[in-house]
């Protein structure tokens, strides 16, 4: 009996997240507006020699969902996760997740977005909690965690969609 009421809780909270989640990524034409923003899901490639926080960095996982709306203003989320190798050789990830605030449709047909992140080093070190800034575009991603902008992650498979 105890088995099924964790499992009813477990089950309504997924519904419930599955439910906010295809609220905020609905067509804009379900609301009778124009719904801009950037999703995705993928791997990308970062240039031999990046590297964050001490870590050779030999890539980039993600996944984002950000409403922007046109008015300077952004919500949605960013997780993103870099695995490396610290100086010692050793494997090391970094996590990165954030929630976006402010956001723009720029010009040139990509879209900015940024806020506040938590990084997790992977060392067993305390996380930080930083600034971070995301440039999208339809081939990968551009990523500023705290003081360093990485290079430009070319999209390797997944998709990034901008609306």
């Amino acid at each position: 009996m105890r088995g099924e009421t964790a499992m009813k809780r477990h089950t309504i909270s997924i519904t419930i997240s599955v439910l906010t989640l295809a609220f905020v990524l609905a067509p804009g034409s379900l609301f009778g507006q124009d719904t801009r923003g950037v999703t995705g899901v993928g791997k990308a490639s970062l240039p031999a020699g990046t590297s964050l926080s001490g870590v050779s960095l030999t890539g980039l996982l993600f996944g984002m969902g950000v409403y922007i709306p046109g008015d300077g203003t952004s919500a949605g989320s960013l997780q993103v996760t870099l695995p490396g190798a610290n100086a010692l050789g050793q494997a090391q990830t970094i996590e990165v997740t954030g929630t976006a605030s402010t956001g723009t449709i720029n010009i040139d047909g990509t879209q900015t977005f940024s806020g506040t992140a938590t990084e997790d080093l992977g060392d067993g070190t305390a996380p930080l909690t930083v600034p971070f800034t995301v440039i999208a575009s339809a081939t990968g991603v551009t990523l500023t965690v705290g003081l360093t902008t990485l290079p430009a992650a070319t999209l390797t498979s997944g998709t990034i969609q901008l609306q």
